[in-house]
């Protein structure tokens, strides 16, 4: 961190790098609770250089305040070091690393959902708040997120882990993304056009799932139940958010 004294007694790299090598195979997920500053995802990626290994973390770490200044958080320090360490780990010689090693990674943080709840509570025997929220969910998904957003909370909702694969391919005039090598399809595309769920339909390996944005459809439910009943006789699940 430039020669900065950031924590007082921060973990030895090496320390928990040995560690490693007793505790965990060469592809083993490693998990730490409390990441701080992230020093168990270098001594990862220092472990996984020196013996070849391909081992996987998870790293938490709640958003406790930080300095302020070039750091909110703790979780920001976090992100920021382990980026710093893939780096350094690039540059080393290259007799040391090989150049198809992952030293990569993925942060994500705790949200609300991107789509608007419907809120009964104060429904019943109330024609102009049914209305009123009939109307609010026009478009369920909230205006400020992106696409990157919604990816991710429906890939978990459709039962696949953070690490799943996901690849954006053309599917005819739009982008579809494809999930664990296309097991599952998602359309965040707006307006969804017929010929891109087709091309989704007629990929090699055929897709198990496809879920697309519901308003994507823009009040066409014949079109709606068209591509349904071509993707059921062809045995894939088809469902809209």
């Amino acid at each position: 961190m430039d020669e900065r004294k950031v924590f007082t007694n921060p973990k030895p790299v090496e320390l928990l790098a040995t560690i490693l090598e007793y505790a965990s195979d060469s592809d083993s997920l490693v998990l730490d609770f409390f990441a701080g500053s992230g020093t168990f995802a270098q001594a990862v990626f220092e472990t996984n250089r020196r013996h070849a290994g391909s081992r996987h973390f998870i790293l938490v770490q709640l958003p406790e305040p930080a300095d302020g200044r070039t750091y909110k958080t703790i979780a920001d320090i976090c992100g920021e070091r382990i980026g710093r360490a893939a780096d350094t780990l690039r540059k080393h010689d290259g007799s040391l690393i090989s150049p198809l090693e992952d030293l990569g990674f993925r942060r994500f943080r705790l949200d609300a959902s991107n789509f608007k709840i419907w809120n009964a509570d104060y429904l019943a025997g109330n024609e102009a708040a049914v209305a009123e929220q009939l109307r609010l969910h026009t478009d369920h998904v909230l205006p400020d997120r992106s696409q990157d957003d919604i990816l991710i909370e429906i890939l978990l909702k459709a039962g696949y882990p953070l690490t799943a694969r996901v690849e954006a391919i053309a599917a005819a005039s739009q982008t579809v993304f494809a999930i664990s090598d296309g097991n599952l399809i998602v359309c965040l595309e707006s307006p969804i056009h017929m010929e891109t769920l087709r091309a989704a339909m007629a990929r090699d390996p055929k897709p198990v799932q496809v879920i697309c944005l519901d308003h994507a459809f823009e009040g066409n439910d014949q079109l709606k139940t068209n591509i349904f009943l071509e993707m059921e006789a062809q045995n894939i699940q088809f469902r809209t958010v």
